[in-house]
């Protein structure tokens, strides 16, 4: 089957192939949770307050972040400033989005973890919809070139 979406790039794909994409951004996810907790715990055992080491945490895993997935999952390059402003845009939506939930649940009177599955359940979603519309529908995105078996470079 035929994809016109700029994310398949007009390729037939398996299923397996669209889910090992989905996989992908998933296994980006965890890596990027798991580098804004590191550094936060760093930071946090250095004597920096919560807050500072949350900011500087989530700024350093969204650079991280970034280039995982345009390499990683999206498989693209993208250049400027302009797409990394678009992305942590993207991903200041997820900090409001987990901030309305908490805010929602507290609100009803409801147990925390109701807070932490409503963001688990939001949040992927919307952050792979807004990933895909940076990475795949800029203009000056270019593919990472691939090598081709016994091909000659002149």
């Amino acid at each position: 089957m035929k994809h016109s979406h700029p994310l398949f790039r007009g390729k037939a794909l398996t299923p397996l192939k669209q889910h090992a994409h989905i996989f992908r951004f998933l296994i980006a996810g965890a890596l990027n949770t798991l580098i804004h907790f590191l550094i936060f715990g760093a930071l946090i055992a250095q004597d920096i307050t919560v807050v500072a080491a949350n900011i500087c945490a989530f700024l350093t895993a969204n650079i991280c972040s970034f280039f995982i997935s345009s390499f990683f999952v999206f498989k693209v390059r993208v250049t400027g400033l302009i797409y990394y402003l678009k992305f942590l845009l993207g991903s200041l939506v997820g900090v409001f989005i987990s901030w309305s939930v908490a805010k929602l649940c507290t609100n009803l009177s409801l147990h925390p973890y109701y807070t932490v599955i409503g963001t688990a359940l939001l949040i992927p979603p919307v952050s792979y919809t807004l990933q895909k519309v940076v990475f795949n529908f800029s203009p000056s995105n270019k593919p990472i070139p691939t090598a081709k078996p016994n091909s000659r470079h002149q």
